[in-house]
């Protein structure tokens, strides 16, 4: 497939070389002219199970972008940059061309749908992936990256598809269920993480985090109306990602604007909307919007 990639993040890199890899045309579309011109002339470079994996994609930056041969865009940008994109596709990107949308939290869907008039995709991606350099990513944890959308949409995917045991592409006819599963997932980990600063893992070993823990997975699991037992599935989640830095704890690190508004505040938004009380969910909201505004002042 002629696949072009939005976003030279840690998600874009790694989904970059695993594609090119597997075949495919792949190209990147990147922010910035230097990010673009190290690609260029650098190649990219990906860390993996001890082995070092090289790729060679075509590479341009968003402001020189020429599109219309594509036969699937992968937007793995940051919610917080997909207003920015939607602007920017609905001006550069041939409405035929579907477009699969990779981010963590909900809500960019509909947005999207409301905005634009090509095909959309969902995705949840389970890797961990760890951006080194412009270059360079780490794949920190093997996942797969789940997509769906409309049943007659699968067709334009078969390609795609794959049950590759290092990067799998699989179809799941119910995708809006698997990123309820990701979001609650998300909703415990990356706030609580990136509020006390601590790897994913600290949930469950520190008392006062895992009391905390499980009040906001009880208010989400009934605002995005899941089972109790869905527990044993976020728990899960934290024992294999034990290691790891949470997305919002790099971005906090990192002194980034976080994804916060499409984890905790999509949960806000839709217990209004069902006269769900969230009082956790709000409070650990609510601080961590504090942080972000402190830590814009530093």
């Amino acid at each position: 497939m002629n696949i072009t990639i939005i976003g030279g993040g840690a998600i874009g890199l790694l989904t970059a070389v695993y594609l090119n890899k597997q075949g495919h045309f792949v190209k990147i579309v990147t922010r910035t002219d230097r990010q673009a011109c190290h690609i260029a002339s650098e190649g990219l470079s990906c860390q993996s199970a001890g082995l070092l994996l090289k790729s060679e994609p075509a590479v341009e930056a968003a402001s020189e972008f020429k599109g219309g041969q594509e036969d699937l865009i992968i937007v793995t940008l940051k919610q917080t940059q997909i207003d920015f994109f939607l602007e920017w596709a609905k001006e550069k990107v041939p409405s035929p061309i579907p477009l699969l949308f990779l981010q963590n939290g909900m809500g960019h869907i509909e947005k999207a749908s409301g905005y634009l008039e090509h095909p959309l995709l969902s995705g949840v991606v389970t890797h961990g992936a760890l951006k080194k350099s412009d270059t360079a990513v780490r794949h920190t944890g093997a996942g797969q990256i789940i997509v769906g959308g409309e049943g007659f949409l699968k067709k334009s995917l078969n390609l795609l598809l794959t049950d590759d045991k290092f990067f799998p592409v699989i179809w799941n006819s119910e995708i809006e269920l698997v990123m309820k599963r990701k979001l609650l997932v998300n909703a415990v980990v990356n706030p609580l993480t990136a509020l006390y600063q601590v790897n994913n893992g600290q949930i469950l070993l520190n008392k006062k985090l895992k009391d905390l823990a499980g009040k906001i997975f009880n208010e989400a699991v009934e605002v995005l109306a899941l089972e109790k037992d869905e527990w044993k599935f976020v728990e899960n989640v934290i024992r294999q990602t034990a290691e790891n830095t949470s997305s919002m704890l790099a971005d906090r690190l990192a002194k980034k604007e976080t994804e916060l508004d499409a984890i905790t505040g999509y949960l806000l938004n839709l217990g209004r909307e069902k006269g769900i009380s969230c009082e956790h969910i709000l409070k650990i909201h609510k601080e961590l919007k504090k942080v972000e505004l402190e830590d814009s002042y530093d």
